[in-house]
């Protein structure tokens, strides 16, 4: 169940992830880190990914149960209400969590292939798949709008307007 405390710590923890893990980027370049930061953007967002696809496992089972709920009429017409707008908000999550990972996942393939054939690729290639992993994440800020107005009615309406 989301409570204050907990969406508050949530919130916390992903600002300090936020600040800390570019720390690295600003290390003097004699300063030998490199197998930490090397490992550290492979091993977090698939540690991330793993969570996500828990927690979105664990609500989808929830809402399969409400269903069969709402199906078997043991629900109150304002609770079927409530147990079919959670759905829906969470058809829209998985929707923009996917969006999500299709967008920063070929970052992080380009950067392990850089990492793991450094010194076989020229540098013009690697500049290039630097811009493309860094236009992918770019492209997700595109994308949220127009998920959240597809998916959501009144976000289509304020668009209208």
């Amino acid at each position: 169940m989301a409570t204050d405390v907990r969406i508050i710590t949530a919130s916390g923890l992903a600002w300090v992830a936020a600040i800390i893990l570019p720390i690295g980027d600003f290390w003097p370049a004699n300063v030998q880190f490199a197998p930490n930061f090397i490992v550290l953007p492979v091993v977090i967002p698939f540690t991330f990914l793993a969570f996500v696809v828990y927690f979105n496992v664990s609500i989808f089972k929830e809402i399969r149960r409400s269903e069969k709920q709402i199906i078997t009429n043991q629900v109150s017409l304002e609770v079927k209400e409530k147990l079919l707008k959670n759905k829906k908000s969470f058809y829209c999550t998985t929707t923009k969590l996917l969006a999500i990972f299709l967008c920063y996942i070929p970052g992080i393939i380009c950067f392990i292939i850089v990492i793991s054939f450094k010194e076989s690729i020229p540098i013009h290639v690697k500049l290039i798949m630097f811009n493309l992993s860094t236009l992918f994440p770019i492209l997700n800020s595109l994308f949220n709008p127009l998920i959240y107005a597809v998916r959501i009615r009144y976000f289509r309406v304020a668009f209208i307007e």
